[in-house]
């Protein structure tokens, strides 16, 4: 009965101390908020094909770019804030606290700030999205420029090869008909050719911003195949039914130019920033006051100190029943050990 009385005491001061530990780590905790601004991608085509690429992966290099942090941290509705008071470290919290994350989708990104006041992550985070937003439209200047730029060597190319060509095929082709089967080699080749070519302007087109079109990188490794097997089928021939290879190869590549030119011009008259940058963006969620706290660390220290707090009176009383047999033990080899010298002398004299 006495055992179990003391046994239920001990529980009872390991359940105190594991509450007292975790009071005093809720208290001494620094709260931490989370702020978050949600962007949505609404256009999902780049030069006529569907961008699938992660919204967040591909966007976080401009989120964390110098000219967005350097904005945030000029605004100066953003001096008052605790983390960015001191210029000296204000861009190294900026970064620690800051992150893109997905916004439930490929096509979502969150931009998240943490901060230990409310209202300063939700400023500093929506600061970040504005800046964000007028660094993308500076963008659109330098984008529009490269593309005008690339559409018009590509232009002056293509018009430059319809004439050399067209001169090719009439020398080649002059008087001579084309048989059924030479028409369908001369389709097949024209149709391979110029999806090669447009696949390959939009890859130029791309690179000027970066975009990751992963379906559009696909599809160009598929036509490279299908027209270099057409290539080879021609390489090996000299005729196609009544047809000489040359000629049919010849009359195609008119064709290609022919084409390529209409295609590059059509784009040209149409050309905006929908075209030639990766697809089109909208903050679709500011961030708010009212966002939800960031508790996590704080549960994990309570845990930590509550499990700490419960251990240590387990670890005193086993250290003084340690303490205790290790006294009792020492007191036994004093009482029963041999005599000391001293006595041994002593009575011998005697």
């Amino acid at each position: 009965m006495k055992s179990q009385y003391a046994l239920l005491r001990l529980l009872a001061c390991c359940g105190l101390s594991a509450l007292l530990a975790a009071i005093l780590a809720q208290q001494t905790s620094e709260p931490r908020y989370r702020a978050c601004c949600l962007v949505e991608r609404t256009s999902l085509m780049i030069l006529g094909v569907v961008e699938r690429s992660d919204l967040a992966d591909s966007q976080r290099e401009l989120v964390f770019d110098q000219r967005v942090l350097d904005r945030v941290l000029g605004d100066p509705m953003l001096r008052n804030v605790e983390i960015l008071c001191n210029r000296s470290t204000a861009k190294e919290h900026l970064r620690a606290n800051l992150s893109v994350e997905s916004g439930g989708s490929i096509h979502r990104m969150a931009t998240v700030f943490h901060s230990s006041k409310c209202e300063d992550a939700t400023r500093v985070c929506n600061a970040i999205a504005k800046s964000y937003f007028q660094i993308r439209e500076q963008n659109d200047g330098v984008y529009k420029s490269r593309a005008e730029q690339v559409l018009g060597d590509e232009l002056t190319h293509w018009e430059k090869e319809r004439e050399l060509r067209r001169e090719a095929d009439q020398r080649t082709t002059r008087g001579i008909t084309f048989d059924s089967l030479g028409k369908d080699i001369v389709k097949q080749y024209t149709s391979s050719k110029v999806e090669l070519e447009r696949l390959l302007l939009r890859s130029r087109l791309t690179n000027i911003v970066d975009a990751e079109v992963s379906q559009h990188e696909k599809r160009l490794a598929d036509v490279r195949v299908s027209h270099a097997t057409l290539q080879e089928y021609l390489n090996a021939r000299t005729q196609v039914g009544s047809n000489d290879v040359e000629t049919i190869r010849a009359r195609a590549e008119v064709n290609v130019a022919n084409e390529m030119v209409a295609f590059i011009e059509s784009f040209s008259g149409s050309i905006n920033p929908s075209n030639y940058r990766p697809s089109t963006l909208h903050l679709i969620q500011q961030a708010d006051p009212t966002d939800v706290r960031d508790t996590s660390p704080v549960l994990q220290r309570m845990a930590w100190m509550a499990s700490l707090g419960f251990l240590l009176p387990l670890v005193a009383v086993g250290f003084g029943k340690v303490a205790r047999r290790t006294g009792f033990h020492n007191r036994s080899a004093t009482t029963d050990g041999p005599p000391l010298p001293s006595l041994t002398t002593s009575r011998s004299q005697d």
